[in-house]
């Protein structure tokens, strides 16, 4: 049990961060507090009805760090070239193109439950609808998820009593036990309140490093733009075995041995999306920078099956590039 001492060491330690988050609030844009609240409406993540309280927002505006020295989104400074839908090639969407600071809110519609930018749902709704009138046997796809919270917002559960611990699915009697994430909890003994230093300790915790983590949990995610997103639908294998096509990496051959994803892969770049090969249930819109930011469609010709290069013109880089993971786009 904490002494007296104790106990009035930590209230004054709250009352100092109290003060800190304040006048971090006081000094958001009236735009960044928007779109905060905006976010919090996509049921994509476990952040709650608290989703936009000062730890929210100072949360939130951590993220930016990253992108902090760029103050407006430029995208005249690129090369476009669309090139004809090349079935179950990967064309990845990198979070630093896409910065959620310069998101417009007006641009996130409703897809099928979830939040995604509106011609990514233009494209996932005609590709639905097609999916259905060439198999009428089936229904209409679902998705698990669509635009997400950046990085410090989806994990801010470390720093909480849920993050002591991590789930582990047991290959042999696929049952899930919690283990202790010890990293993580001598870290937060010491007084470690970074989230993203918790996160990479905890990769260690479950995976043994931070390397191998990164394999399988990402902090800068391609869901960050809303032009990823992740599919739910109930089906049977092509073996009829039953199984739900979602985020489950133990069910991952049974997913791909279904009729929507079989179907998915000949067929999704007839509207531009693309898959991520090592998660079957994952998908993703490859956008201009320019109708990403301005939701003006770069398809006016009512042909969506391409495929988009987009190259910078200062680096020769390419949006795709994996250098844009959590780097801004130049």
């Amino acid at each position: 049990m904490a002494t007296k001492e104790e106990i009035e060491q930590k209230e004054q330690e709250l009352s100092a961060l109290y003060m800190q988050l304040e006048k971090i609030n006081s000094e958001l844009t009236k735009e960044e507090k928007e779109l905060i609240e905006k976010l919090s409406s996509t049921g994509a993540t476990a952040i709650r009805s608290s989703l936009g309280s000062l730890q929210d927002v100072t949360a939130w505006k951590a993220n930016q760090e990253a992108f902090k020295n760029v103050e407006e989104y430029v995208y005249n400074n690129t090369e476009v070239f669309v090139e004809s839908g090349k079935a179950g090639i990967e064309n990845r969407i990198r979070n630093g193109n896409y910065p959620q600071k310069f998101l417009n809110k007006g641009l996130l519609v409703d897809c099928y439950g979830r939040k995604m930018h509106q011609l990514a749902a233009k494209r996932i709704t005609m590709m639905n609808k097609a999916w259905v009138r060439e198999n009428p046997e089936e229904t209409n796809f679902t998705l698990s998820s669509g635009i997400r919270p950046i990085g410090e917002l989806r994990w801010r559960k470390l720093l909480t009593v849920s993050g002591d611990t991590f789930k582990m699915r047991s290959k042999s009697s696929n049952q899930v036990t919690r283990h202790p994430s010890t990293n993580v909890l001598e870290a937060k003994k010491r007084g470690e309140r970074s989230i993203k230093k918790l996160f990479d300790l905890r990769l260690i915790d479950k995976y043994g490093s931070i390397t191998e983590g990164r394999k399988w949990v990402s902090w800068n995610s391609p869901h960050e733009s809303g032009l990823a997103f992740d599919l739910y639908y109930k089906t049977t294998t092509l073996l009829g075995e039953k199984v739900k096509v979602h985020p489950d990496s133990t069910t991952s051959n049974k997913q791909a041995n279904t009729k929507l994803i079989n179907w998915m892969k000949s067929n999704a770049h007839r509207w531009g999306i693309y898959p991520y090969k090592k998660e079957v249930w994952h998908w993703e819109v490859q956008l201009t920078r320019k109708a990403w930011y301005t939701g003006e469609d770069f398809v006016t010709n009512g042909n969506y099956d391409v495929y988009i290069k987009e190259r910078s013109t200062e680096t020769g880089r390419f949006t795709n590039n994996i250098n844009w993971v959590g780097r801004a786009f130049k």
